[in-house]
């Protein structure tokens, strides 16, 4: 059996708390608050920041309209923007399309149609790729993410710092069920047809980030650790170490 090959410090059955992974990261918010949450190329966020950042970002998508259920595509590479949309779709109760940006064509647009994705966030150089496929799709919002620091608004698109400043008020509060209500719609790799949707509930990436921190708990130390994140965010692997 292969509960058989665990360690024995290792619980073999582990609780999952009935809470939302945006609860999750309020826990964590209240508990590391003047911790490092995130450090890029010399800017450094610590977890107080980084949810006042989440919640105006959440609070700028449900004053653009965002409601419980709402699609909203992340088409970034590694950053804190990335980051800092995640949960802040989440904090406003609508559900994270993960996008490769490495896609393409065909392959973006089936994602942005099947997903019916309303709100893009892409790295603004992506934006020629996107404007090939843009016809076909329901998006009504882009934000484009500038990591040169030199953001200008565009017809087309609004600036990430420009769009969180549209936040007058704190979030509104969305009920959700945790073990009913998807959180993220992760694209498997289509090797053997069209890239499918997978729903992952909150519940189902809390179980994954409970279970990962029983299997590991003996090698890390909480508020201390530091980790390099090569692993892509918008890949399922990359996305469960973020939350």
């Amino acid at each position: 059996m292969w509960l058989k090959q665990y360690a024995e410090n290792i619980k073999q059955e582990v609780e999952i708390p009935d809470k939302s992974v945006s609860a999750m990261f309020q826990d964590n918010i209240a508990t590391y608050a003047n911790h490092k949450a995130i450090s890029f190329y010399g800017k450094e966020f610590t977890y107080q920041e980084l949810g006042q950042q989440v919640a105006a970002f959440a609070s700028a998508l449900q004053s653009e309209g965002l409601k419980k259920g709402g699609r909203v595509g992340l088409m970034l590479p590694n950053c804190p923007q990335y980051v800092i949309s995640y949960y802040g779709v989440l904090q406003a109760g609508g559900i994270v399309v993960q996008i490769n940006p490495m896609l393409v064509g065909k392959g973006l647009q089936h994602i942005l149609t099947d997903s019916a994705v309303d709100t893009l966030v892409i790295y603004e150089p992506l934006l020629p790729v996107l404007n090939q496929v843009m016809k076909n799709t329901s998006i009504k919002k882009i934000i484009k993410v500038n990591l040169e620091g030199n953001e200008t608004d565009t017809d087309e698109a609004v600036g990430f710092i420009q769009f969180i400043k549209k936040a007058k008020k704190s979030p509104e509060p969305v009920e959700v069920d945790p073990f009913e209500d998807v959180a993220v719609l992760q694209y498997t790799g289509g090797t053997t047809g069209r890239s499918k949707g997978a729903m992952l509930t909150h519940s189902n990436i809390l179980a994954n980030v409970i279970q990962t921190y029983e299997y590991l708990q003996d090698k890390i130390t909480l508020g201390k650790d530091r980790y390099l994140t090569v692993i892509p965010l918008f890949h399922v692997f990359g996305m469960r170490l973020l939350a």
